[in-house]
């Protein structure tokens, strides 16, 4: 790796995780998020291990290199073509383009890229792989300029090359791995991620006749790729309460539940129980990826990302005053 103290390059990294503030719409409109805390260093310091993994086009043209790249033993990746590096960047802004973010969790070492026969391609394929990527949707973003060979390399790569190792595609590497990736990255919005409560204002009776039991209620998210499952908690009730699943049995606030999931609301059938108003809240479990930009002199923006969990919390009510016998 060649590193100089001026010349301008943009490096991008990826440690992983994205945290956003988001809302919810149900009976009181009340939710927040809780993170799982991520520190990103003040400074990183880069490094290379010298692996290189060239590309081959159709037409033999020049392939397009990739550098493996490094800072503090997590691989990063660089949004320019030339492998020039400052040899130390100082944290600055929030990552907040959500494209980018969805190819970090969509195209990244850590999910794993696999070829058409379900088999993890190797490491080197996919370093190769997450940095065109990378480029190419920051080119359409007008974020860095690639040049047309460039732009056409990639596009029509068909083998790449790492040592003696070979991966060849009868289609190109870049309709196989990269295309689907980039063209939904363009499209995602500035949308928060939710939680909504889908449910039907109305109160039965069990068949035992011993519960009043609120009608089916549903967890529904904006953001399924990411979300993990979820909890439920009662937060003001009535005594014998309890959560019952679609089939009746009882679950308790640690239980996960999936997307799919139903879940049920049941206090006993006593007089002193109707007019009841019961909080319920929801803990949403999610998947996301952080990012911050990294500065030096001379030198466009680095990008690190980091992976992490966070809980969207979101209460509704339940009036069991609509009785339907």
């Amino acid at each position: 790796m060649k590193k100089i103290s001026y010349k301008y390059p943009i490096f991008i990294f990826i440690f992983l995780v994205v945290i956003i503030s988001l809302f919810y719409v149900t009976n009181n409109k009340k939710t927040y998020a809780i993170e799982n805390k991520v520190e990103f260093p003040n400074t990183i310091n880069i490094s290379g291990n010298g692996d290189e993994i060239i590309s081959e086009s159709i037409n033999k043209n020049d392939g397009v290199k990739v550098e493996k790249i490094f800072s503090d033993n997590n691989q990063v990746f660089s949004t320019n073509i030339n492998s020039e590096l400052a040899d130390k960047y100082t944290k600055s802004d929030k990552i907040t383009d959500k494209g980018l973010l969805y190819i970090v969790e969509n195209a990244n070492l850590n999910s794993g890229i696999k070829d058409l026969n379900g088999n993890l391609l190797d490491n080197d394929f996919q370093t190769w792989i997450m940095q065109s990527t990378i480029w190419l949707y920051l080119h359409e973003k007008g974020i860095i300029k690639l040049d047309t060979n460039t732009i056409y390399n990639i596009k029509n790569c068909k083998i790449l090359i790492s040592d003696n190792n070979k991966l060849v595609e009868k289609n190109t590497i870049y309709k196989t791995y990269i295309k689907d990736i980039i063209d939904n990255a363009l499209k995602i919005g500035n949308d928060k991620e939710y939680l909504k409560i889908y449910k039907e204002d109305k109160v039965y009776s069990t068949k035992n006749n011993k519960y009043y039991q609120s009608s089916k209620i549903e967890v529904i998210t904006n953001k399924s790729d990411s979300f993990k499952n979820y909890k439920v908690n009662v937060i003001n009730g009535v005594d014998g309460i309890k959560i019952v699943n679609s089939e009746g049995k009882e679950i308790d606030n640690n239980t996960l539940m999936d997307a799919t999931d139903v879940f049920y609301v049941r206090i006993p059938k006593k007089k002193d129980n109707l007019d009841k108003s019961i909080t319920i809240e929801i803990v949403g479990n999610f998947d996301n990826y952080i990012g911050y930009k990294y500065k030096a002199n001379n030198f466009n923006d680095i990008y690190a990302f980091n992976k992490s969990n966070y809980e969207l919390k979101s209460n509704f009510k339940i009036n069991f005053n609509n009785i339907n016998y």
